[in-house]
Order: structure tokens, then sequence, then C-alpha cells
């Protein structure tokens, strides 16, 4: 069977057994890093997918964009994603700058409008992470999936834990797979 690329792709891979997540970036805006949206079991999934149809070289390169960047939101996963689809799938850095947030496409029947209302009213409500917050819990997500392929990080600055203690909690060493 021949693999998929583009919008089949990430289709794919997001409807794989153990990923389920939606393939529309804007579904998950605003909603920062939360590993029901995006998990290491979801990123492993995915690796195994890209292993499968593509081979070791091109999951390898996924890995690269797991530790390039400094927010594992779904949303900014999902963009990035479909980035390293369009550039033939390596790694060539980050395709538009990372964020919590997208809107969608505008189809003209007020989705886009909606979407964007209720990440404006979770962003006042206290929704929003601060960046480190985002960092922090991106980095430990990534030690995670990279624990569970057994994959060394090129770059392990980009991985580093932080100890840091949030509202009680006290986010270190790896997310439970």
């Amino acid at each position: 069977m021949k693999p998929a690329y583009g919008q089949e792709a990430i289709y794919k891979y997001c409807s794989a057994p153990g990923v389920s997540m939606s393939t529309r970036p804007e579904y998950y805006s605003g909603r920062g890093v939360i590993t029901s949206d995006l998990g290491p079991r979801h990123l492993k999934a995915i690796y195994d997918g890209l292993v499968a149809d593509f081979g070791q070289e091109t999951a390898d390169q996924f890995c690269l964009m797991i530790e390039d960047l400094t927010n594992l939101s779904a949303t900014n996963f999902l963009n990035q994603f479909y980035s390293f689809f369009d550039r033939g799938l390596v790694w060539r850095g980050k395709g538009q700058k990372e964020t919590d947030i997208d809107l969608g496409p505008d189809d003209g029947t007020g989705a886009r409008e909606a979407v964007a209302f209720v990440t404006i009213a979770g962003a006042l409500f206290g929704r929003e992470s601060s960046p480190e917050v985002t960092r922090d819990l991106s980095n430990a997500l990534k030690r995670s999936f990279f624990q569970l392929i057994g994959y060394t990080p090129k770059y392990p600055e980009k991985v580093k834990p932080s100890n840091r203690t949030i509202d009680g909690f006290t986010f270190s060493g790896y997310f439970g797979v």
C-alpha cells in the first residue's frame, strides 16, 4: 500500500488506534499542553505509523521536530506536523510561529468566529498558561515520548527538566505513560 501524504496522511496518523485526535488545529485552540489532547502515547502511535510507512529516517526527523518544539499543545503540534509533511518529511525548523491559537479556515459558517470567541473567553478567564509552564509541560511530554521509543535527544538542553512547582504540583521527571 502506498503511503499517504498531506491532509490524507494527517488524518491517517491522527485517527490511528491509540491516537484519536482531531486533524483540525482550531479544535484545540487556546487549550495549552494537555496530555489527553496530545500525550506520549499519541506521539508514539504517530511515530510507529511513520516508521511503518516511511522508515526510520523519517521517524527520526519527526523526533527532531518534537525535540525542537517548545510548545507541545495539540494546536501547535498539528500546525507543525502539517508543515513537516508540506516540507517533504524533513525537519527544517519551525514552519511557522509556535502558538496555542488557531481559528481555522473562514468557510462563511461562523465557525471561525465561534472558535475565536471561545479562545478569547478562555484566555480572559485564566485558561492561558505562562510560557514557562508551557515549556516545562512540553519538556516533560517530550521526555516521556522519547523514553517510550528509546530515543536519545540530539539536543538534550531542549528537553531538560525544571522541577517547577505549580499550584502545589511539582513537574519533574516523566509523565506517566
